[in-house]
């Protein structure tokens, strides 16, 4: 019973799943869509043809989920047929779905013989529930011939794909001896692949063998922890061995608090580190929203700038428009008469130059145009450059 209920669940979450998922560009709203989305399911693409094929799966998968939401399971079975035998695994998925309702009679009429051919075909497809429910199917011989080695044999499959229940069954098995070899090493070993896929009743069952050193060394802190975890979990069966341990085993009780406090406090670390990276990414954007600003900013002003060149560039300076705006009157005026070439004393006569100095240092140059004011002030000069110029130039 309890393996039914776990193929009841798996096909109700799974329509549930249909109906909400999002299934992209390719979906039908009436049922002219929903048939051009089957004949482009059905169509035939060569292999090197990848986006052909791409849209062909895609469209399998949103016909199959639309004809789920409308109970249509007959058109929902070839539509993630088509998918799953391309390869698609969430056609697989489909069809094990379908097939756990038609097993549970959970949103279809219930009809195992009709579920196991679509196990069988999902599980070929590597689907995790597909294997589950096939290997459910054989141990409760329901719609094919009980067989508890193929059933053990389909768990097996169903817990490498990644399904915690089904390796939940693979350790059970090897555990009592149930259509394979009783091993309870291999018993600990799946129990703690499913524990690890936090199933509760796999924890606490690993935490039994612990606790009793079967198919393990015994550890009765590893048990408490296992318990522990499943109790954690409301596993009532957890809950009330871990009491019956640390009852018996008070160390044990101090070992949980302070596994318990560390846990926490690694809680706490990993909260702030969180916390932390938060308000850096946060720090980071807005650094990034500020240079974007003022990157933008200094686009602006720059283009701003440009602009007034631009525009000063192509407007007349205020000499042009004054000259422009008197150009006509200025043209029809006779030209102005040549300047009268007149010679004056002065330009006729050479300046007379010499070098003034003070206290040995050249102070500047002094000119005259007349020699009598350059003898005066040459002999009027006190160093010995300036007397010898007097001697020789003015005496």
């Amino acid at each position: 019973m309890a393996l039914l209920a776990a193929v009841a669940v798996l096909a109700s979450g799974g329509c549930r799943r249909n109906k909400a998922k999002d299934v992209g560009a390719a979906h039908c709203d009436d049922d002219d869509d929903c048939e051009e989305l089957l004949e482009r399911c059905s169509e035939r693409h060569d292999d090197d043809e990848h986006e052909d094929i791409a849209r062909s799966n895609e469209a399998c998968l949103a016909a199959g989920k639309a004809a789920v939401t409308r109970r249509d399971l007959h058109t929902a079975t070839q539509a993630f047929d088509q998918a799953c035998q391309r390869g698609v695994r969430a056609g697989c998925d489909g069809l094990a779905e379908i097939a756990g309702a038609l097993y549970s009679g959970q949103g279809a009429p219930r009809d195992p013989r009709a579920a196991f051919p679509l196990f069988h075909r999902a599980c070929n497809g590597s689907s995790a529930a597909g294997c589950y429910g096939l290997g459910v199917a054989y141990h409760a011989g329901e719609g094919v011939p009980l067989s508890v080695s193929y059933a053990v044999f389909a768990f097996r499959k169903a817990c490498d794909a990644g399904h915690a229940q089904a390796c939940n069954q693979v350790a059970a098995a090897h555990e009592s001896g149930n259509g394979v070899a009783k091993d309870e090493a291999q018993a600990a070993v799946f129990y703690g692949r499913a524990c690890e896929a936090n199933l509760a009743s796999a924890c606490v069952a690993l935490g039994t063998m612990h606790e009793e050193g079967r198919g393990t060394a015994r550890d009765d802190y590893r048990a408490a922890g296992l318990f522990d975890r499943g109790c954690e979990a409301r596993d009532d069966a957890g809950c009330r061995k871990l009491a019956a341990l640390t009852q018996r085993t008070p160390a044990v009780a101090v070992y949980l608090d302070n596994q318990r406090r560390q846990a926490a406090e690694r809680r706490a670390r990993d909260a702030e580190a969180r916390a932390r990276d938060a308000e850096a990414r946060a720090r980071d954007a807005e650094a990034r929203a500020n240079g974007a600003r003022a990157a933008q900013a200094e686009d602006e002003r720059r283009a701003a700038e440009e602009r007034a060149r631009q525009e000063q560039a192509g407007r007349p300076s205020t000499a042009d428009r004054v000259w422009g705006a008197v150009g006509g009157v200025a043209a029809a005026l006779p030209p102005p008469p040549p300047p009268q070439q007149t010679t004056t004393v002065r330009q006729q006569q050479r300046e007379l130059c010499y070098d003034h100095t003070f206290n040995g240092a050249r102070t500047g140059r002094k000119c005259f145009g007349d020699r009598g004011a350059y003898c005066r002030s040459l002999c009027g000069e006190r160093n010995y450059s300036a007397e010898m110029a007097c001697n020789a130039e003015c005496n």
